[in-house]
């Protein structure tokens, strides 16, 4: 599973429930997270003007954001580039 984005920005909602009961329930504060392994991604793909995809994958990006490049099974399609085979 992959997770993403900036957990100090955003905090789950606890229906009428206190700070403590918010900050209980941030994903930190779970017995899962031990076994969390935290990736930091280091270049900015869409910044990077020695990268012939950059423009392809922010269209991609923007597309996705607009929900134009699911399939019809509710899957993602990546862009070529961006798969593997193992």
């Amino acid at each position: 599973m992959v997770l993403g984005g900036d957990f100090l920005q955003t905090l789950p909602v606890v229906p009428r429930g206190s700070r403590k009961d918010i900050v209980d329930s941030i994903m930190q504060c779970s017995r899962l997270w031990e076994q969390v392994e935290i990736l930091q991604l280091i270049q900015n793909v869409q910044l990077d003007p020695a990268n012939a995809d950059a423009h392809e994958f922010s269209h991609w990006l923007l597309n996705i954001g607009h929900g134009r490049t699911t399939l019809k099974n509710g899957q993602i399609h990546f862009l070529q580039h961006m798969q593997i085979d193992t």
